[in-house]
């Protein structure tokens, strides 16, 4: 059942703390050699070094399909409803190449329900998860950093030990216009990012988030 509003603990912290402290960890990613050890400077002339795509960008860049689905293998839609607080109908799948990627969850249509709970409409995910491999664990906090950043009240926060990602606002439903919650990590060298059409808490996205740690 929906959770009544208010119940959710809100956390709040300041934007510039959050940002400076994603672009220290981006700094600590690129450093110097092992053990302090200076570069060498053998020339006077500037170079200027632009990494390969593969390098820098995701490894898959082939489309997405979203496919109708009974479930989504990452996590049910129970779990989803009773986080977001709202009925949901049905289920896609997003694949790429053959592997699934992510899911989209769409709410109850064609109830007195979807009119009275003010749900979104048959063509708008209440939550989506995608899921994207980088080619090294600093390209995926990189794409994680940027992503944030695009968007607005980034806060960092813990998704599971060892594992530290952020919520932020941005567009999703475009009844919201840039206010729902997004909750955003990588483990290893996979950025996993949960779109949510929630506007009053960050809380529901991040909760997602962690539920979703352990699939990844």
């Amino acid at each position: 059942m929906p959770r009544a509003a208010g119940q959710r603990r809100r956390v709040w912290c300041s934007r510039a703390w959050v940002l400076c402290t994603i672009g220290l960890v981006i700094t600590a990613c690129s450093g110097g050699r092992p053990g302090g050890t200076p570069d060498t400077v053998v020339s006077t002339h500037p170079i200027t070094v632009r990494p390969s795509q593969a390098a820098t960008g995701p490894l898959d860049t082939r489309p997405t399909a979203a496919v109708d689905a009974r479930a989504c293998p990452f996590l049910d839609s129970q779990t989803v409803a009773d986080t977001v607080g709202m009925r949901l109908g049905r289920v896609e799948v997003l694949r790429q190449g053959g592997k699934t990627i992510g899911c989209r969850f769409y709410a109850l249509q064609g109830s007195p329900l979807s009119t009275s709970e003010h749900l979104p409409g048959p063509n708008q995910p209440v939550v989506e998860i995608a899921s994207t491999v980088y080619a090294t664990v600093t390209a995926a906090h990189n794409a994680l950093a940027r992503l944030a950043t695009a968007g607005t009240d980034p806060q960092q926060r813990t998704i599971t030990a060892g594992i530290v990602g952020v919520v932020f606002r941005t567009g999703f439903d475009p009844a919201d216009g840039a206010r729902d919650w997004t909750a955003a990590f990588n483990k290893a060298s996979t950025l996993v990012v949960t779109r949510t059409a929630v506007t009053d808490t960050s809380e529901d996205a991040l909760e997602i988030a962690q539920a979703l740690a352990a699939k990844f």
